[in-house]
């Protein structure tokens, strides 16, 4: 915990491996035509949320250690993270295509930071989700908004996007669930005899200029979200 209280930056957000050491981008010095926004380290929205979780789960374990250091640290970082969300209630991410990553990772994170689901942020955002929501239930984001800057709908429902927006939706405790279920099935229906899914366009990148075929999103974040579904829907039949 030490180490990560020691890598937030001044900005309350949190960067890759390192606090970032000075001002200046540095950019303009980039021999890269591949690799954009590079040359220094930044606070990224995966990596503030993914740090606050953090420290919460530590917090809740043990509520006696570095309290006040950690309370400070996680109201800081969901500051930055408010301050990052875009005028369409959505976030941008780093490591994924792209919108629906960065505003899981987001909605995550501001959960973890108020230690509650009932927040402004996180619900506009989740009724962003909802609207990108396509017919079949899936939900599909093009990699050509990473350099647009925009949300670029995809021609077809992704299987590890869809898993992105239910595990936002899921972990937000969103009043949506008749979209969470269709999500659900569409992911079911989806998978293969085998118990995987079937490969569709890359949803890694990089510097939002490379992309990356991470080939366990497709195997982890699908069953991710199942579980989480099937959690929650076991909980309600209890109710």
């Amino acid at each position: 915990m030490k180490f990560i209280l020691r890598c937030q930056n001044a900005d309350g957000g949190f960067g890759s491996y390192e606090s970032r050491k000075i001002r200046s981008t540095l950019e303009w010095m980039n021999p890269a035509e591949m690799f954009a926004n590079s040359m220094t380290e930044h606070s990224y929205i995966e990596c503030t949320a993914s740090c606050i979780m953090a420290l919460r789960e530590f917090q809740i374990r043990y509520p006696e250690m570095m309290g006040d250091e950690i309370d400070r640290a996680m109201q800081r970082g969901g500051l930055w993270l408010r301050k990052q969300q875009k005028l369409d209630d959505s976030w941008l991410g780093f490591w994924g295509v792209n919108f629906i990553y960065g505003t899981m990772f987001a909605v995550q994170g501001l959960v973890a930071a108020t230690n509650t689901a009932n927040d402004p942020a996180i619900r506009k955002a989740c009724h962003w989700l909802v609207s990108k929501q396509r017919p079949d239930g899936g939900w599909g984001e093009h990699f050509q908004g990473c350099l647009s800057g925009e949300y670029v709908e995809h021609t077809e429902s992704q299987v590890t996007q869809t898993a992105w927006a239910m595990i936002a939706l899921l972990k937000a405790e969103a009043n949506h669930w008749p979209e969470i279920t269709r999500g659900a099935n569409f992911l079911i229906d989806m998978q293969l005899e085998n118990g995987g899914w079937a490969k569709q366009d890359w949803s890694g990148v990089f510097f939002h200029t490379a992309l990356l075929d991470y080939t366990l999103y497709r195997a982890y974040f699908p069953v991710w979200a199942l579980a989480l579904y099937e959690s929650l829907r076991q909980k309600k039949l209890n109710i």
